[in-house]
């Protein structure tokens, strides 16, 4: 294999573009991880993870979502309409139904996951087929000794997206993908990706998302953190490179341009030493706001 290419060198406001691409894509890429936190109190007995943390099971919480929360969704949405739900700190699963089945499998449907931080605006990852989880035995709330986590699937279409920081900042963050699969090293889809943020965009098939070894924790479905992004076929990556700001008082403001890259290889994102590079034959297209390419 040929080696990688790391990005070529641009001027600071396209490298400034990529690199804010690079973070908050990458954030959301990162919450398919987070994910089996807002898992683990529902998979576990309920009397070893309540008090201390105040999570709930879907038979007492409440069956209405939070005005916050129900706003993150359309009217006529499922979700506003008293789902079961759980309830953690740090995250909320929306869901219709679910059962265990005797091979060791949990299905839900449909599946609603919202991630929430204090500093952070939500995460919503949305599967409406649903998510299959494997474990080594049938799960049961009951069992003193969780059922120990094998891997799992968001089955069918899944979206991904953080709502705009305030309306019209124009950095809404959207991914959209099928088939996600999880275990306990990585996480990834042979499907092909979509995402967005703001007006950069792009698109690939293939994503990997490797994890370093979990700690050792109680936890049934530790994870490890993320370690390497790859999206093994890149088809391009479109940036919007805002223009100068350098004008004078009779000049209009000038337009963005945008820089097309693409390569005949992939693009790997390593966590550790945060640096992208694509790999083989990489391309750039430079496209002005007068239609002029360089």
């Amino acid at each position: 294999m040929k080696r990688a290419r790391p990005l070529p060198d641009a001027p600071q406001p396209w490298w400034a573009a990529l690199r804010d691409w690079i973070v908050g894509t990458v954030s959301l890429l990162i919450a398919y991880a987070i994910y089996q936190l807002a898992l683990v109190p529902w998979l576990e007995p309920v009397h070893a993870r309540t008090g201390a943390r105040g999570a709930r099971t879907a038979a007492d919480a409440t069956p209405l979502l939070p005005s916050e929360i129900a706003a993150l969704f359309p009217e006529g949405s499922w979700e506003r309409r008293s789902p079961r739900l759980l309830a953690t700190p740090g995250a909320m699963v929306l869901f219709q139904s679910n059962h265990s089945q005797d091979d060791g499998r949990m299905v839900i449907r449909p599946c609603t996951l919202v991630l929430r931080s204090r500093r952070e605006r939500p995460v919503i990852v949305r599967a409406p087929e649903g998510a299959i989880l494997r474990f080594d035995r049938p799960p049961q709330l009951t069992q003193v000794q969780p059922a120990r986590f094998l891997g799992g699937q968001l089955t069918g279409e899944v979206t991904i997206e953080r709502p705009e920081s305030r309306p019209g900042a124009g950095d809404r963050l959207w991914a959209q993908t099928r088939a996600v699969q999880l275990s306990h090293t990585r996480i990834w889809t042979s499907q092909p990706v979509q995402f967005q943020m703001g007006r950069h965009y792009g698109s690939g098939r293939e994503l990997i998302l490797s994890l370093t070894a979990a700690p050792s924790s109680d936890s049934s479905m530790a994870l490890g953190k993320p370690s390497e992004l790859e999206l093994v076929h890149l088809d391009q990556i479109v940036l919007e490179i805002p223009p100068p700001k350098e004008t004078t008082p009779r000049e209009s403001p000038p337009e963005p341009s945008t820089l097309r890259l693409t390569c005949d290889g992939s693009f790997l994102f390593d966590f550790g030493a945060q640096t992208a590079v694509l790999q083989r034959t990489v391309r750039g297209v430079h496209v002005t706001a007068t239609g002029v390419i360089d």
